[in-house]
């Protein structure tokens, strides 16, 4: 469906068939140097993707079916691509295109608007910016595809522009000094161990540093279905290094 080529390299969104990466430099030879093929978490339609200037984490989107989150990948062996996390703005929102420009990923997501991702951390994307180009929807009502289409980052003055196919074109602008507030995480994904992943009948999960309070665990399958959800309160263990504790999840 679409390509982003860094030099010979081309990293091709092949809609229902996954992500693929070729060597172009001799184009009478082309060569597959990796792929994230289905079944990957939240896997549909594969619809664009950005690699950061490290070339060492991928972004990309899934259009269909709607509501599918972005997913971003360590991308250091082509050959053994490695999930990292998943990002929505909300239940339902279904991301379109993105740009990666330093640590920040510029995203349109259709009927949120545009939004800015702080990716200093891959595994845990944050908000920076938003602007909403399309504030007609209801709360929580993504239905068709309406709002932001497309986002451009690149402007010298550092302008951003944004199309809304319905509101039409936006000109916008980065306000340093608005300040975005998230509720800390309790856990957070460093901060965790799962294994055997994947497993069949039982898990271990080990968190460090951890509080010794009521915890929501969810366990889902390679679409994002979920398949167990349970709340349990850690039980310490003998201490390791570092400290931890273990709760065993089964389904």
């Amino acid at each position: 469906h679409e390509v982003l080529v860094k030099n010979d390299t081309a990293y091709c969104s092949c809609e229902y068939k996954g992500l693929y990466v070729y060597d172009l430099t001799d184009l009478s030879q082309q060569r597959l140097l990796g792929g994230i093929v289905p079944p990957y978490p939240y896997n549909g339609y594969n619809h664009t993707n950005w690699v950061d200037s490290s070339n060492q984490f991928i972004a990309f989107t899934d259009e269909l079916p709607q509501g599918q989150p972005l997913k971003v990948y360590r991308i250091r062996e082509l050959n053994d691509m490695t999930y990292l996390t998943h990002f929505n703005t909300n239940p339902g929102a279904t991301p379109h295109n993105l740009f990666w420009i330093g640590t920040t990923l510029y995203v349109s997501w259709y009927h949120d608007g545009v939004y800015m991702l702080d990716m200093t951390n891959p595994r845990l994307p944050k908000i920076k910016g938003f602007y909403d180009t399309y504030p007609q929807n209801a709360t929580g009502n993504y239905t068709g595809f309406k709002g932001c289409w497309g986002v451009y980052p690149y402007f010298t003055s550092g302008n951003i522009a944004a199309s809304d196919m319905t509101n039409g074109l936006f000109m916008l602008k980065y306000d340093t000094t608005v300040k975005l507030s998230a509720p800390e995480l309790l856990v957070k994904p460093q901060d965790v161990e799962v294994f055997p992943n994947p497993f069949e009948t039982y898990i271990d999960i080990h968190l460090h540093e951890f509080e010794q309070r009521l915890i929501n665990v969810s366990v889902t399958d390679m679409q994002g279905r979920v398949i167990d959800t349970q709340q349990q309160t850690p039980t310490a263990e003998r201490p390791r290094t570092p400290p931890s504790a273990s709760t065993g999840c089964r389904s």
